[in-house]
């Protein structure tokens, strides 16, 4: 899974950061490709489900969005990417839903989960790239989902979400992004600004962002995060014996701002926050070392290195601590990825 891993782009000391899976074909299917590899379980009042994690995340605004739709209620799902929230929103929403993605390859893999393409011309092009097979698991999501959104009332169009009221007209019923609008950074206010000329008086928007951008003050992310967990400051002890030059470990991805600053923004530009309330993903431990590790490794090395060698890097040090600390996995506190969910009310 490694070498199928753009975030190690983002995480490299140096680098502009930006979405990285905005790319080519081949980087909207990575975004698919790791998503369906990362599953979560989702356990809620009528029993548990295995999702892909970003289907997960999406489940939980869709449960706060529910309430306000209405049988012909038009959704706007902004940063729709490969079209992850508008499949959970489906589910429940016979209305329609319009997906607003900057990247044509995003697009191009949604289109195709929706039935809006031809389906044996894109399946080529990725059997193409991925040396003539569609890895097993990859294909199986995709049918998956294929099978539930044969006739979801929905359409992709292309679009900056900050300034999505160039692109789509008319007034919205509500909107949903899901781990979409931190890309966005500074550009915070221009987009709610612009997204309360296009959402009717009243109408929602829920959405979500990571602990890394914003930090919940229920579950503030040094406390939580997986990121500052004791198996992370040893491994950076490990680089160090090592020789590598390292980044401070408790320092890497910070949050940017508080629930409270993003609730300042949100009031400042034609919303009101209904509903500050984070959401704890856990992360399994197999997939903390698997995934994440070798992203956090590419983050506190000074010098970049090659993927290979951050590869083999996690691996030695993980095997070493393993043999030298029977405590090594005791820290059960940070196992988790924290999720903020804001509903934001036009006013």
């Amino acid at each position: 899974m490694l070498h199928h891993n753009p975030f190690l782009r983002y995480m490299r000391p140096g680098t502009d950061h930006t979405n990285p899976f905005t790319g080519p074909l081949a980087d909207a299917i990575q975004y698919d490709y790791i998503n369906c590899h990362l599953v979560q379980e989702r356990v809620n009042a009528h029993g548990s489900e295995i999702l892909p994690t970003y289907e997960c995340a999406a489940s939980y605004l869709v449960d706060h969005l529910q309430p306000f739709l209405q049988e012909r209620s038009v959704v706007l799902d902004l940063g729709s990417g490969t079209g992850i929230a508008s499949r959970m929103l489906a589910r429940v929403h016979r209305g329609k839903i319009l997906g607003v993605e900057q990247a044509p390859a995003m697009i191009e893999v949604a289109q195709y989960k929706f039935h809006k393409s031809n389906a044996s011309e894109f399946e080529n092009k990725v059997k193409e790239l991925f040396g003539g097979a569609l890895p097993e698991r990859l294909e199986n999501y995709w049918q998956e989902v294929r099978a539930e959104t044969r006739s979801a009332p929905i359409e992709f169009i292309p679009g900056d979400m900050r300034n999505c009221f160039l692109q789509v007209s008319g007034a919205y019923d509500a909107a949903i992004a899901n781990h979409s609008l931190h890309w966005l950074r500074d550009d915070w206010p221009v987009f709610f600004h612009n997204l309360a000329a296009i959402l009717k008086k009243g109408a929602p928007l829920v959405w979500n962002t990571a602990s890394d951008f914003v930090d919940s003050a229920k579950f503030p992310s040094a406390d939580y995060s997986w990121r500052y967990g004791t198996f992370m400051e040893r491994v950076a002890e490990k680089l160090l014996q090592r020789g590598f030059s390292v980044n401070d470990w408790n320092a890497i991805r910070i949050p940017a701002k508080t629930e409270d600053e993003v609730r300042q923004i949100v009031e400042d530009n034609g919303f009101s926050c209904a509903i500050q309330e984070p959401i704890l993903m856990p992360k399994d431990m197999r997939y903390i070392i698997g995934f994440y590790l070798p992203l956090h490794i590419a983050g506190l090395l000074v010098k970049k290195q090659e993927i290979d060698t951050i590869d083999k890097l996690s691996r030695e040090i993980t095997a070493e601590l393993v043999r030298e600390r029977s405590d090594i996995f005791a820290d059960l506190e940070h196992r988790f990825d924290v999720n903020p969910v804001f509903v934001c009310l036009r006013k």
